[in-house]
Formats: structure tokens, C-alpha cells, sequence
């Protein structure tokens, strides 16, 4: 990637190597020939070299890979890989053999009070793949993980997770969007929404539109018993309203519009602690031209932050310079209301109000300009802070120069740092990563 004297961002490079391009095994569509996931499928790559390897990490902004990264320090010619990498190979717990997840939350039965979830944790990839033509955009990594048999034990200990309030937070909302959509006359065919909460929280909330959008799960880690991501609640969350995702996929237009399942807790902070395992990630996400094919004009992202994450901004503004308006909304733009019970409630009657009140809510498109033709215009109706929201340009923890990505690595049993005891994220001086 480079910047012009605009600012503009060019893509120089596009890497179609299989180190480069990465998680092939799960995604059928990025070889035209294949048509199945299956953990057979899995062949390692050869290791890259070192400088293969920071050259991989430099091309960050155009290719799916994982910022965690393990390096074996056995030879002149240091062996770097995506710490999912050693997870499909070596299990998901290597490190820590024995040690158990934290399950606090964990149900025997998912949302409807069945067991069926029992009978996905293998098959959840191709259960809750979304159409055809947005297969492309799917890294449903974390979706896959239980089906290989290095993971057996995970796949034994996974279970249903609830996760009180947040999720059910999560389902108001989402409910919330489905009477924002409900009041349209006019077609959103044309937008995309983006998902970026915690992992359960983004769940609940695709689970809530499952009839009105394609949940495509960008998910691209595995869960570890001191994992800095708590990628396992994410995973649990699914087997949980796996039942409402499944209806989703049954009731649903076959050409309803999109919306990117993210996790954000991917770029956790993180210190390079020896008792911690990094299992965070970059989100890959469709470029333009995959907008534009799908007919995407316009994108929503729903955030509980003030900003796009670090690792989407060089790719929001790639869609941008495309001429794709992009424009936010805040999770904190909404009231939740508690059930008479005080328990989660994932009925679909309780929803959360934009704004807070009957009038704001009413509102809702006007702050963003869009599909208000046929709407009346509330009294007393005034945009909310991220209504006014627009994209712009800023340097990242990910632009280009501002310094190389340090990898941690695997030595002896532990986790710890080639170098100093700062993470992944470490920044050294120069921007060259050769």
C-alpha cells in the first residue's frame, strides 16, 4: 500500500501466494474448483522464512492473515506462523494441555431450551455459511476449529454461553434495527451492515436480523486457555442463539442484503506476558470491487466506539474512495429496558429505542439521510453525535511507515518475546519490513 500526496491509498501489490492468502482450507470459493469445507482439505503450508515471513506482515492492508504470530527459534532461518496455524496442526490448547476454558455463563441448552446445538459444533462453518455470492467475504475460522480432529477436546468442552447482560443488550438492539428496517417502503438493498462489538454482543445482535440480513462471520482465531481474545464466548454465543441464526437462514429472502459478523475485542491490548497466549487478529473485509458487485452503495457500522477499529482504516477508505458512503452508529445510541424478571430476554417483543425516546427513534434514517422519502419527519427530532460521523483519514497502528509488527514466539513451553516483553503490537524504528 502506498499514499499519494493526496492521501489516497494505493494498492501496489496483491498476493495470491497460499502462505500469503492463508486460511484457503475453509473458504471453497477462493479456488473456483472447490465446493465443501472439510478438515480433511487442511494441508500445511510450508513454513516461511523469516523474511518471508515480515514481508507477510508488511502486505497486512490487502491479505487475511493473523497478527498472532509464534516463531521457533531452532535454526539460522527463524520459522515464523500464524499462531492458528500451530492451533490446526498441534491442537488448540498447545501450551497449555489440560487446562480448561473459563465457561463461567455456560448453559446445558441453547435459547429455544433444546440440545440440538449438540449436533453443529462440527458442521457450524457450513450451518451458518451465508449465500453464494458472499461466500468471498466469509473467515469463519473460529466456526471451523471444532470440526478438526486435533481439536476433539475442544469440541467436547465447547458448550451454549450466555453471557448476561451484554447479550441480551446485544438482541435489543439488534431488535431495535429490525423495526428500523420494518418501517421502510423503500428498498436497502443497497446497504451493508457492519457489526463490530464484543463477540457475544455481535452474535446477539446478527442473531435478532438473521431474518432480514446474511450474517458472514469474519472470525478468524481459535480459542486458548490464556487467550489474550476470549475467542471461546464468542463461539458458545453461537451455539447458544444458534437456533434463531438457523430460522434466519430458513425464512430469509435468498437476496437479503449483508452484514460483517466482527469480534473487536481482536485487538485486545495486550503486553507480551509468558503466561499469555496472543490469539488476535486483523479483520479482513470485502473491497470494493466485492461491494459493488454485491450492489453495496452504502454501509452502516455499528460500533460502541467514536471511530472506526485501527485495522479498518485503511479498508473503509478504500471503500470511500469507491464512492461507498460509510457512515456509523453507536451502540450507546440505544436504550436498553431489563424483562419484569430481571433475566435476559430474547423474545422478540422487547427491543431497545434510538435515542431513548418514541420520537428520536422515529428518527432514526434522518440522521443518516437515507430511504426517508416515504417517512414523515418527527417533531422535535434531532441527529444523534454519530449521525454526524464521517469518514477521515488518519494514521493507524497498521499505516504504512509507522513501523514494523513484532512477533512473538513459542519457546520451551511458554509463551514469550523474541525481543522485548511488548507484544505483537511493538513498533520498531523504519518502515521497510524486509
Amino acid at each position: 500500500m502506498a499514499e499519494d500526496d493526496t492521501g489516497a491509498i494505493e494498492r501496489l501489490t496483491l498476493f495470491d501466494q497460499a502462505e500469503l492468502v492463508g486460511a484457503r482450507w475453509w473458504q471453497p470459493t477462493v479456488n473456483e474448483s472447490e465446493s465443501t469445507w472439510s478438515p480433511s482439505d487442511v494441508v500445511p503450508s510450508e513454513p516461511p522464512s523469516r523474511r518471508k515471513a515480515l514481508l507477510i506482515l508488511g502486505a497486512f492492508v490487502a491479505v487475511p492473515i493473523g497478527i498472532s504470530i509464534i516463531s521457533n527459534l531452532s535454526s539460522d532461518d527463524d520459522q515464523i506462523r500464524p499462531s492458528t496455524d500451530l492451533q490446526r496442526e498441534s491442537g488448540w490448547d498447545i501450551g497449555s494441555s489440560g487446562r480448561k476454558l473459563d465457561w463461567s455463563g455456560a448453559q446445558d441448552t441453547d435459547v429455544s431450551g433444546g440440545t440440538n446445538w449438540r449436533d453443529h459444533i462440527k458442521t457450524l462453518a457450513n450451518d451458518l455459511a451465508p449465500q453464494q455470492k458472499l461466500l468471498p467475504w466469509a473467515l469463519p475460522t473460529l466456526l471451523q476449529m471444532p470440526s478438526l480432529p486435533v481439536n476433539a477436546t475442544l469440541a467436547s468442552e465447547v458448550r451454549p454461553v450466555l453471557g448476561n447482560p451484554a447479550m441480551a443488550d446485544g438482541w435489543q438492539l439488534g431488535r431495535a434495527l429490525v423495526q428500523q428496517f420494518a418501517q421502510l417502503t423503500e428498498t436497502y438493498q443497497d446497504l451493508l451492515l457492519v457489526i463490530d462489538l464484543p463477540g457475544p454482543q455481535a452474535v446477539a445482535v446478527a442473531a435478532a436480523l438473521a431474518d432480514l440480513l446474511t450474517p458472514v462471520f469474519i472470525l478468524d482465531n481459535c480459542p486458548h486457555p490464556v487467550g489474550v481474545v476470549p475467542a471461546h464466548r464468542t463461539l458458545g454465543a453461537v451455539l447458544y442463539l444458534l437456533p434463531r441464526l438457523l430460522m434466519g437462514n430458513a425464512t430469509r429472502p435468498p437476496d437479503a442484503p449483508p452484514m460483517l459478523v466482527l469480534d473487536s475485542a481482536r485487538l485486545s491490548p495486550y503486553s507480551d506476558a509468558a503466561d499469555r497466549f496472543d490469539n488476535r487478529y486483523l479483520a479482513r473485509i470485502p473491497t470494493p470491487a466485492q461491494l459493488r458487485d454485491a450492489g453495496v452503495r452504502r454501509v452502516l457500522y455499528l460500533s460502541t466506539d467514536r471511530d472506526v477499529l485501527d485495522d479498518l482504516v485503511a479498508p473503509f477508505g478504500a471503500w470511500v474512495d469507491a464512492g461507498i458512503e460509510v457512515r456509523m452508529v453507536q451502540s450507546g445510541d440505544f436504550s436498553s429496558t431489563q424483562s419484569d424478571s430481571g433475566e435476559p430476554d430474547f423474545s422478540s417483543g422487547r427491543r431497545a429505542l434510538y435515542g431513548g425516546s418514541a420520537d428520536s427513534d422515529a428518527g432514526f434514517w434522518y440522521c443518516y439521510g437515507w430511504y426517508t422519502s416515504r417517512l414523515a419527519r418527527p417533531l422535535g427530532w434531532m441527529a444523534r453525535p454519530s449521525g454526524l460521523w464521517r469518514y477521515q483519514r488518519r494514521t493507524s497502528m497498521f499505516s504504512s511507515g509507522f513501523g514494523r509488527v513484532h512477533t512473538s514466539h513459542w519457546g520451551g513451553g511458554s509463551f514469550g518475546s523474541s525481543s522485548s516483553r511488548s507484544g505483537s503490537w511493538t513498533r520498531t524504528g523504519g518502515s521497510s519490513f524486509g
